[in-house]
């Protein structure tokens, strides 16, 4: 064995030390949450008609909403592939043009608004959003509304609201978003991509 104050020893033993507490890892670790609203203030279809004859009343939007880190080569649907769980498909919102979401969705009510996805090895800070919205009356055909296509990195990330208007060529609508991404628990870098474990015994010492 060699003597353990010997410097070369010493230098192995605080690589491997290093190695040990601070390493780089495949499978990214985080959480990307995401938090939605939706304005359609005309009430508009895709035609630029209203949803409804009377301006007293308003559409009945119903939604579709996904995220996905795969560049979908601007398919504007949540078919494509790359779609996070979970996927986001509402009842509809009665006489209602401007949808905010509160803290669940109708239909839902088990995601959560913040919608909370966690991050994989395909995650590379990039990411799009596509809300579709649909009018539906309970009646008759669903009538298209408008789709919204957002896309983002992390650096982007705000906890004040970001707004991207639709789709439709007269009066889109929007939706106005906020998020935030964060690591898990000792996961570190700008991509949660860094595994550093608090540890305080022989292989070395270590606390956040």
């Amino acid at each position: 064995t060699g003597d353990p104050m010997n410097p070369t020893t010493l230098i192995y033993t605080t690589i491997l030390l290093l190695a040990c507490s601070y390493m780089e890892v495949t499978v990214a670790t985080g959480k990307l949450s995401v938090h939605y609203e939706y304005f359609n203030t005309q009430g508009l279809k895709e035609s630029g008609s209203r949803c409804e004859q009377s301006s007293s009343n308003r559409c009945d939007p119903k939604f579709e909403i996904c995220l996905r880190y795969e560049n979908s080569n601007s398919l504007f649907n949540c078919s494509s592939p790359g779609v996070v769980s979970p996927q986001i498909i509402t009842s509809r919102y009665l006489n209602d043009d401007n949808v905010v979401f509160q803290s669940s969705f109708k239909g839902a009510s088990s995601i959560t608004n913040p919608v909370v996805y966690a991050t994989d090895n395909q995650f590379d800070g990039k990411f799009e959003i596509v809300m579709v919205a649909i009018d539906d009356d309970g009646s008759g055909p669903d009538q298209y509304i408008d789709t919204v296509l957002i896309e983002l990195t992390v650096a982007n990330a705000s906890s004040t609201s970001l707004t991207f208007q639709g789709l439709r060529n007269d009066t889109p609508s929007e939706a106005a978003i906020s998020f935030s991404f964060t690591c898990d628990t000792d996961y570190y870098g700008s991509l949660c991509t860094v595994y550093c474990l608090a540890q305080d015994d022989t292989s070395g010492h270590y606390t956040r």
